[in-house]
């Protein structure tokens, strides 16, 4: 998958690493964020870990691509921007 994603949209786009699952990032404190931040979560996300659940119980592979549109913690927003889209299409198009 990272190759795919890397060969369809800019070079140093792409990045493995740990993902933060919460069912409200928009109500988690400013130090919990910085706490995962320092874990080294490179995004939250809101429904990964039940994909994940529902393919280890089926002895499925999975594997996932993010699109980062909010930065939690901050004002700055990005959901529904045409910049987001545009990274989303060319993403999903790779």
């Amino acid at each position: 998958l990272e190759e795919v994603v890397e060969a369809g949209v800019s070079p140093g786009v792409c990045r493995r690493g740990p993902v933060w699952t919460t069912d409200a990032p928009n109500r988690e404190s400013a130090e919990k964020v910085e706490s995962f931040r320092k874990l080294g979560a490179l995004a939250v996300e809101m429904e990964y870990s039940a994909l994940l659940t529902i393919c280890a119980g089926a002895g499925a592979e999975v594997a996932a691509c993010f699109v980062v549109s909010d930065i939690p913690g901050t004002s700055l927003t990005g959901f529904g921007s045409p910049d987001v889209r545009d990274r989303l299409r060319d993403t999903v198009s790779s």
